[in-house]
């Protein structure tokens, strides 16, 4: 398990993205696809024309969210491609020449995509030049699918995601419940929310109590039961 407190700033920005392919325990799986970049007017971010000069290349940061514990970690990881994407770029099911598109990103806790997406153009004859040609941002928690369009300067970026709780989460994929009919409960899950619920003749906060058991009156209330923290 990676986590934040072994390495430096530096190490996590080099961290390859092999890594986000290791086994972990998750909660979720987001699938992110890459779709264009567009730069027609080949503008940096500061003002300047690399127009047919400039080799560009980009590097994605992925903040996915670890579970160690039960405390929730935010992991940073690192795509860097050198292939040159030019000033305009469909991408089909890979990134350049390395990595597949779409990318999966697994998740703990509450459903999450952050990620930014950074375009590095060298010029061709004088490679010592460098600009910063576009720098784009995105942070969103609590949604299952969206289409991106996002600006930077005068360049474009569009990509598109969907995600999935993993077997036995509900909800925002925070809310696990696992169905049982045993001595340890009687129920079924909302297939919603994850809230439990009672089979005929159980009632309690896990469904473990007969209803009429001990001479008690019958529990006839099938609302779901909500699982406590």
């Amino acid at each position: 398990m990676l986590l934040m407190g072994q390495y430096s700033s530096n190490d996590i920005r080099t961290i390859s993205f092999v890594a986000l392919f290791y086994q972990v325990l998750s909660e979720g799986t987001v699938s992110l696809h890459i779709q264009s970049y567009n730069n027609p007017a080949s503008r940096s971010l500061e003002g300047d024309v690399c127009a047919g000069q400039c080799v560009n290349t980009f590097t994605i940061t992925l903040f996915t969210n670890i579970r160690v514990g039960g405390t929730v970690l935010e992991e940073v990881r690192r795509i860097q491609s050198n292939d040159d994407i030019g000033d305009m770029e469909s991408f089909s099911s890979t990134l350049g020449t390395q990595w597949d598109n779409p990318l999966l990103i697994n998740f703990a806790g509450k459903v999450r995509l952050k990620f930014t997406l950074s375009v590095i153009g060298v010029e061709k004859n004088y490679p010592n030049n460098e600009y910063a040609m576009a720098s784009f941002v995105y942070n969103q928690t609590g949604e299952f699918s969206n289409r991106i369009t996002l600006q930077s300067g005068s360049a474009t970026l569009t990509a598109s995601y969907n995600a999935s709780c993993a077997a036995d989460y509900y909800g925002t994929c925070e809310q696990m419940c696992v169905p049982r009919d045993s001595d340890a409960g009687h129920y079924t899950c909302n297939s919603s929310n994850g809230d439990k619920i009672c089979m005929d003749g159980w009632r309690g906060e896990e469904c473990e109590k007969a209803e009429n058991a001990g001479g008690g009156g019958s529990n006839t209330d099938s609302s779901p039961i909500t699982e406590n923290d």
